[in-house]
């Protein structure tokens, strides 16, 4: 059960891993914390904010823990903190890296895996492109990770499926993969790889938890691809977050006018490494992936 109070800590506003990591190194264990007075708590250093949070969150919300094991029991869903030793290491080495992973399928920590992300609204093109350097990856025994949107993302997994694993890191809640239009995707991806959620199991897609995916989808890659990608997009955030991870960025460049191509060929004239298919992303890394390359 501790690792469902982690979890219900962990969906209190203002509360991240910092502060979490602060109250059990007082309290000893996360039971205790969410057992503890609030003049207690108070007495640890965490920020007023964080503290009023708790102590309403815990008063409307008494049995957070108990539900949350029921939830993941009934719907099979895993839940992985960050102290354990199925959480990817790789994950670890970002500036706060999420408490906890709740997962539909099997995360396999130690896997390599490489995203493949673009625009939703992708070209023919990019459907091509998308399609066969997913299918590569997934043939050399590589997880192709993408955000589980429309576009180059379902092309990314659909393709990925057909060879391999895939793991969707999603923007909201891992409830809402049940009722989702593309649930059905969702389940297919579960059952060859896994669904990933850093959200409380009931928090609904919103404009700030994406930008919270696309952290962790950069996070537990060695590198990302960006296929295509317009001016102003989710996938250029999501190649901010792989340079500062110090992952590789890889792009496939595009036709100048077309203005699902403008992103990919401004990150490639800023130092993105030019793609045309995995083998040139096997080659850029040595030797971690390029063992893998047949060609």
């Amino acid at each position: 059960m501790k690792k469902y109070y982690i979890a219900a800590l962990n969906s209190v506003d203002y509360i991240g891993l910092a502060s979490i990591k602060k109250l059990i190194n007082f309290f000893g264990t996360a039971q205790n914390v969410w057992n503890a007075k609030i003049e207690e708590i108070a007495q640890v250093g965490i920020p007023d904010i964080a503290l009023q949070s708790f102590q309403k969150f815990r008063s409307d919300n008494p049995d957070t823990p108990e539900k949350l094991a029921q939830y993941c029991t009934e719907k099979n869903i895993g839940l992985c903190c960050i102290f354990d030793a199925g959480y990817p290491e790789i994950l670890k080495q970002i500036p706060n890296p999420p408490a906890v992973l709740y997962h539909y399928g099997n995360i396999q920590p130690s896997a390599l895996r490489i995203a493949v992300i673009g625009t939703r609204n992708n070209t023919d093109y990019g459907k091509r492109l998308a399609t066969e350097i997913s299918s590569q990856l997934a043939s050399y025994e590589v997880t192709v990770v993408s955000g589980a949107a429309r576009g180059i993302d379902t092309l990314a997994h659909t393709a990925a499926l057909q060879n391999g694993r895939t793991v969707a890191v999603v923007g909201y809640g891992i409830d809402f993969i049940f009722s989702a239009p593309n649930s059905n995707l969702l389940r297919e991806i579960a059952q060859y790889g896994a669904v990933i959620s850093a959200f409380n199991p009931f928090q609904a897609p919103s404009k700030i938890t994406f930008p919270q995916r696309n952290r962790i989808i950069a996070g537990l890659s060695l590198g990302v691809v960006a296929v295509e990608a317009s001016e102003k997009s989710g996938t250029e955030i999501t190649c901010r977050y792989a340079i500062d991870y110090g992952r590789k960025l890889f792009a496939v460049p595009g036709n100048i006018d077309s203005p699902q191509s403008v992103g990919c060929n401004r990150l490639i004239q800023n130092g993105a490494i030019l793609i045309r298919n995995a083998t040139d992303i096997f080659k850029s890394f040595n030797p971690t992936l390029k063992n893998f390359c047949k060609t």
